[in-house]
């Protein structure tokens, strides 16, 4: 995407308009080692995207200009030079517009509300711009607490055998639902493929496909569920209140949307699937047997030609 950025060093376009805003963006961008470049309208955000290559950017709803941010992002998703880019919306009411625009996918990397929560917006800069170890996929976005119900969860569920986080997180839903007698199902997802996609484009474009999972599960899916990695295809999904059939239709809504994606890479254009098992509650008496059961049903629908979801 035109120019690379000098001695190899990352560049992050920063689109704001906002004095402080901009500020804090470009201090966070600078202290992980990379460069800010300031577009302060879409006009002059397209002139940069097209001088320069950038790892990442992130963008004001609001920016001025023809359009405004929603229109700058279609924009750049058509084009092949800017497909893949990692956009990060940084701007007011972001979460609420992401649910308003919930129908279309515009590939939006994270959504962040103003004012900015500065730990947040440092994860999902390191996590866009590729900052984090390969050796070390998983990300966590927030910590289990007794408020864990009170905003969605992405925690990093390829801890270490022993660490008992996530154990002890779904031990804890598990025992929270046979107690309140409500319902709870866990879904292992899985991305079709992912050998074939990563030798065929690298690593670099297998991260990017989980990635874009991630923010599509994020987006579709409740406050009150958990989303986690679980290995480097598969992702798992605690989904509180809700029984199996319920598990299947969501999740399988999601999964004809994430099939019509269109991704880019070495000039060539292409879409990716994923499998799901699900395995509810109400059928199994420990957390134990309810992982073991969603998995098992995971491998059912691989076995059954991948590309769908199976209750088991």
């Amino acid at each position: 995407m035109g120019k690379k950025p000098k001695n190899n060093v990352g560049h992050v376009l920063v689109c704001e308009n906002e004095p402080d805003a901009c500020s804090l963006l470009c201090a966070i961008v600078e202290q992980m080692g990379l460069v800010a470049d300031v577009a302060q309208d879409t006009a002059h955000a397209k002139q940069m995207l097209k001088q320069n290559s950038y790892v990442a950017m992130t963008l004001n709803l609001m920016l001025p200009g023809q359009g405004g941010g929603v229109a700058l992002i279609r924009e750049l998703r058509a084009a092949k030079e800017t497909a893949a880019l990692p956009i990060l919306v940084v701007s007011d009411n972001a979460t609420v517009i992401c649910k308003e625009l919930a129908e279309e996918t515009l590939g939006v990397f994270d959504w962040i509300d103003k004012p900015v929560n500065r730990a947040l917006l440092e994860t999902a800069l390191k996590q866009a711009a590729g900052l984090y170890p390969s050796e070390q996929p998983a990300l966590q976005f927030g910590n289990i607490s007794k408020n864990s119900h009170d905003k969605q969860e992405i925690l990093d569920l390829s801890l270490p055998e022993g660490s008992g986080a996530v154990r002890d997180y779904l031990e804890r839903e598990v025992a929270r639902a046979k107690r309140k007698k409500t319902p709870l199902s866990f879904a292992m997802i899985r991305i079709d493929l992912f050998e074939r996609i990563e030798e065929a484009y690298g690593h670099s474009v297998g991260e990017r496909l989980v990635q874009s999972l991630l923010r599509l599960l994020r987006q579709k899916l409740r406050q009150t569920d958990l989303i986690g990695r679980y290995g480097a295809e598969e992702l798992a999904v605690v989904l509180c209140d809700t029984d199996g059939e319920t598990a299947v239709t969501v999740l399988d809504k999601i999964r004809k949307e994430f099939s019509q994606l269109q991704h880019w890479a070495d000039g060539k254009e292409w879409s990716a699937t994923f499998s799901c098992g699900i395995a509810d509650i109400s059928r199994f008496e420990d957390a134990i047997k309810l992982g073991h059961a969603a998995d098992n049903a995971l491998d059912e629908a691989k076995h059954k030609g991948c590309n769908q979801v199976v209750l088991g």
